[in-house]
């Protein structure tokens, strides 16, 4: 759905806090090029991020250590950063 409603560009933000392999496997298709992956909370399993592909796109992968209880100050953050873009 993001590469359809980006015309297949990708987003300029890409946060993730499932911390599904599945989820974390695609983040690099759904970035676009000079995008931002955020990684919040630590997997539990070993993943798969395709580095080359973020290479080539430039894509910047930030990590977040979140802590419980924190999750409407979180949202909050994003929405504001959103804005600011």
């Amino acid at each position: 759905m993001v590469l359809q409603h980006t015309d297949g560009w990708g987003a300029n933000i890409v946060c993730e806090a499932s911390r599904a392999s599945k989820a974390i496997a695609t983040l690099v298709d759904l970035c676009g090029p000079g995008g931002t992956i955020v990684l919040v909370g630590v997997p539990v399993h070993e993943n798969s991020l395709d580095i080359a592909g973020a290479v080539n796109k430039e894509i910047e992968i930030r990590t977040v250590f979140r802590y419980a209880n924190v999750l409407d100050r979180a949202l909050n953050l994003i929405a504001f950063w959103g804005k600011s873009i």
